[in-house]
C-alpha cells in the first residue's frame, strides 16, 4: 500500500493530522493490518476514487476525440462492397452480435461452436462460414474449457481446428479500463481475428447498473473499439435474459448498439426440451441487415466429460403446453382464458407462466399450427388446416 501513494498528500486529502498518527508505527504494521486499520481503509478508499476519477478522464478525452468527416458521393456508397457473413445469414463481419438467454441454457456451448467451426472452415450446422481466427475472451468458467474443445472435436473428427485458430483470454479484461480495452483491440488487429466472443458481458463490464443507459452505452463504445481494432473484425457478446426468458436484461441501449441480437429461447420452463434461435424482433431479436429467422431444435448433449450443441434438423419441440392446448383446440376455436384454463394458469399473459404461454401461442402462429380470429377485443384461436391434417 505504501508503495502506491503519497502519505503526506493522501492524510491532508482525508483530512488526518499526521501530528495525531503515528505514521511509523502505521508504516510498521503488517501489510494485512495495514489494510483493516482505520487509516489504512481511510487512504485505500481514497486511492480507489483517484483511479475511478483517472479512468473517467481518460473516457472523456477519448469521447472529445474528433475523427476527420469521411465524405462520399452517392455512387461511392452504392459501389461499397455488400456486407459479408462469416455464418451464413446469422453473424456478419464488421458488427457487433449479441447472443441473450438465460444462463445455463448453452449459449457458451454455442459460441464455441461457431469458433470452432469458424477455425476449421467447416459448417455450423449446416451453414457456411467465412474461415478465421477468434478471440475468446473467457469471463467465467475457464477450467471447463479444455474438456468442452475435446468433446467438440470428438463430435466432428473431420473438422480440424488449427492449433492458432482460437487464443483464449481468461483473465485481466475489464471493459470500463480504457488500458484494458485497448490492450484487447491491439491483440485482435496483431492477431488478424476475425471474431472476438466476450463471454459474458456481465463479467467483463463491471457495470455499475446495467439498466442505466448511459453508461451501458460507454461499454458498447469501448466494444466498437476492440471491433474497429481490425476491418471485418467482428464482436460477439453474450449476456443474459431473465431465467424465464424474454427481451435482453437491463438498459435498451444493449440492444440499441447491436448490430444483431440473437435470442436464445428455452423450450420447456427452463430450456430442459432445449431451445430456439431468433433474431425476430417479437422475440426481441433484430437483424440489422438481413432477414430475421427462427432457428429451432438446439439442445445439449453429453459428450465425454462435456456437451456439445446439436440440431435436430430444425423442428422445434412441442412445449408441454402444446398437448394440454390441443386437446382443447380440438373442441373448437379457444380464447386466451380458455387456453390458459386448460394448461392449469392462473392469470393474464403478462406475467409468469401466462407469459410463456403467450410466446408459445405466437410461436404456434408463425408455425401455421393454429389461427387467430381478426377480433381486437376477443380473439379466439384455431386448429389450422394444416393441423388438422397432419393429425388426422
Amino acid at each position: 500500500m505504501s508503495a502506491l501513494y503519497n502519505w503526506a498528500d493522501l492524510a491532508q486529502t482525508i483530512d488526518v493530522k499526521l501530528d495525531t498518527v503515528d505514521m511509523a508505527a502505521f508504516m510498521a504494521l503488517d501489510p494485512k493490518d495495514q489494510e483493516s486499520h482505520p487509516v489504512g481503509k481511510m487512504i485505500e478508499a481514497v486511492g480507489s476514487e483517484v483511479r475511478r476519477a483517472k479512468a473517467r478522464e481518460a473516457v472523456e478525452t477519448a469521447r472529445r476525440e474528433v475523427l476527420p468527416f469521411v465524405v462520399m458521393s452517392e455512387n461511392d456508397i452504392q459501389n461499397l462492397p455488400s456486407p459479408q457473413w462469416l455464418v451464413e445469414g446469422l453473424i456478419q463481419e464488421s458488427t457487433i452480435c449479441m447472443l441473450a438467454g438465460p444462463g445455463g441454457l448453452g449459449k457458451s456451448f454455442l459460441a464455441l461452436g461457431i469458433a470452432r467451426a469458424m477455425a476449421s472452415g467447416g459448417p455450423f450446422f449446416g451453414k457456411k462460414t467465412q474461415q478465421g481466427k477468434t478471440l475468446y475472451v473467457v469471463g467465467e468458467g475457464a477450467a471447463a474449457f479444455g474438456d468442452r474443445t475435446r468433446a467438440w472435436d470428438e463430435a466432428h473428427p473431420t473438422l480440424q481446428v488449427p492449433a492458432d485458430g482460437i487464443a483464449y483470454v481468461t483473465q485481466g479484461v475489464n471493459l470500463k479500463d480504457p488500458v484494458s480495452v485497448e490492450t484487447l483491440a491491439t491483440m485482435v488487429a496483431d492477431g488478424d481475428y476475425s471474431l472476438v466472443i466476450l463471454d459474458t458481458l456481465s463479467q467483463l463490464a463491471y457495470l455499475d447498473n446495467e439498466n442505466n443507459n448511459a453508461e451501458v452505452a460507454l461499454t458498447f463504445r469501448a466494444i466498437k473499439s476492440i471491433r474497429d481494432a481490425r476491418e471485418g473484425t467482428t464482436v460477439l457478446v453474450l449476456d443474459h435474459t431473465p431465467v424465464n426468458g424474454g427481451k435482453v436484461r437491463g438498459a435498451t441501449s444493449k440492444r440499441d448498439n447491436s448490430d444483431t441480437v440473437i435470442m436464445a429461447i428455452p423450450v420447456g420452463e427452463k430450456g430442459e426440451d432445449g431451445f430456439s434461435l431468433s433474431t425476430q424482433n417479437d422475440d426481441g431479436g433484430k437483424q440489422k441487415d438481413g432477414a430475421a429467422f427462427a432457428w429451432h431444435g438446439f439442445a445439449l448433449q453429453s459428450v465425454g466429460k462435456s456437451a456439445i450443441v446439436v440440431n435436430n434438423g430444425g423442428k422445434r419441440p412441442m412445449s408441454p403446453y402444446w398437448e394440454k392446448c390441443l386437446k382443447a383446440l380440438q373442441t373448437g376455436p379457444q380464447s386466451a382464458s380458455q387456453l390458459r384454463d386448460a394448461c392449469g394458469i392462473e392469470g393474464d399473459m403478462r406475467t409468469g407462466e401466462g407469459k410463456r404461454l403467450g410466446r408459445e401461442v405466437e410461436h404456434w402462429l408463425r408455425d401455421e399450427l393454429i389461427t387467430k380470429s381478426d377480433s381486437k377485443t376477443r380473439p379466439v384461436y384455431s386448429l389450422s388446416t394444416q393441423a388438422e391434417a397432419v393429425l388426422a
